[in-house]
């Protein structure tokens, strides 16, 4: 099996490694997670292994996956996933097993797709993005990089949405919609018109009701 290292042990980082141990292709051999002690428990019988983010602690073939979740705008996935690529690290593409992706749909490397989410043809995932539990991606949508779908979220066909953004639990992103970088749309929000300025959006239809 693949040697792969996880960094982050919080919540995301358990469903992660249900998802990774129901696959049966890695074997997961670190988790690193700055701010707890090392031998922390995330999800037995893993443990926290490492504190710092050194590529070099593990064997050259070993696959890195950033398992850290977002709630809050100044969320660091972005920074931990770039810090590593400047390291020289590879990443995972993870699918979940009982998740449906159709055979043309493009995913980039260190994006998971999480449980019972459906991604449909001629759609474009990039770097270090999830698409959670249950969410919806239709056709041809394109989704940048270090982008967060949170679970439930519906994102209709031929949408764009940029980089860095978080698209909220159960919130609706109408058809063919643009949605700029650094966006948050708020959970349960409806975007029925392009948003092009980074801030955050929320209601029916969603507003901005502050920059970042």
């Amino acid at each position: 099996m693949t040697p792969i290292v996880l960094v982050g042990g919080g919540g995301h980082a358990k469903v992660c490694i249900e998802i990774l141990q129901n696959m049966n292709t890695y074997q997961i051999i670190g988790i690193i997670d700055e701010y707890k002690p090392i031998g922390s428990s995330v999800y037995p019988p893993y443990k926290v292994t490492h504190n710092t983010l050194t590529i070099t602690n593990f064997p050259k073939e070993t696959l890195f996956l950033v398992t850290i979740g977002r709630t809050k705008e100044n969320h660091p996935r972005k920074t931990i996933y770039e810090q590593l690529k400047a390291q020289g690290a590879r990443f995972a593409t993870i699918i979940a097993k009982n998740a449906v992706v159709a055979k043309t749909v493009k995913i980039s490397q260190g994006t998971v797709i999480m449980n019972r989410a459906i991604v449909h043809p001629h759609s474009v995932i990039g770097e270090n993005c999830v698409i959670n539990t249950a969410a919806i991606v239709e056709h041809d949508c394109f989704i940048g990089d270090h982008t967060y779908v949170a679970p439930a979220a519906v994102i209709n066909g031929g949408v764009r949405i940029g980089k860095n953004c978080l698209i909220g639990s159960n919130a609706v992103v109408l058809q063919e919609r643009t949605i700029a970088d650094d966006v948050i749309v708020g959970a349960g929000a409806v975007v029925t018109s392009d948003l092009l300025e980074p801030g955050v959006y929320v209601g029916c239809p969603a507003k901005k009701i502050r920059a970042l």
